[in-house]
């Protein structure tokens, strides 16, 4: 066993671990059905961006442990790479996606918040200012 197919191997373990973490995480938050339904939505993209990021780690890894039924001609060795590189770009793309939607979601929450109590100091404030004015 050479080492390209080690990695492969190893790849390919992540993976299963990968997709098997996020199907019960999923099936954790499933349960949740009193969440808000931005909360679901950022929730089932960010499970299916993860579980086809996953998926990919598992791809690449195969991909590596196929090397040797890539004929040996630049034409199809360079395809292969390329598959390769592509691969790895779209994990990565999918991994800032990820990231930026996190942000965007915590970002958003905190502003709901900051604006819930906004209203409630302006509620409290009214009301204090109409027990002034009787």
């Amino acid at each position: 066993m050479d080492s390209t197919h080690a990695v492969g191997m190893l790849l390919v373990g992540i993976s299963a671990f990968l997709l098997a973490a996020q199907w019960q995480q999923w099936r954790a938050t499933g349960a949740e059905q009193l969440a808000s339904s931005r909360w679901q939505l950022h929730m089932r993209r960010l499970m299916w961006r993860r579980a086809v990021a996953s998926s990919l780690v598992g791809v690449v890894g195969a991909t590596l442990m196929a090397f040797e039924t890539v004929p040996q001609t630049p034409l199809s060795i360079t395809a292969y790479l390329l598959a390769l590189v592509l691969m790895t770009c779209w994990i990565l793309w999918l991994a800032c996606l990820d990231m930026l939607a996190n942000r965007r979601f915590h970002a958003e929450q905190n502003l709901d918040r900051i604006a819930s109590e906004l209203r409630r100091d302006h509620a409290d404030a009214d009301r204090v200012d109409s027990t002034n004015a009787d």
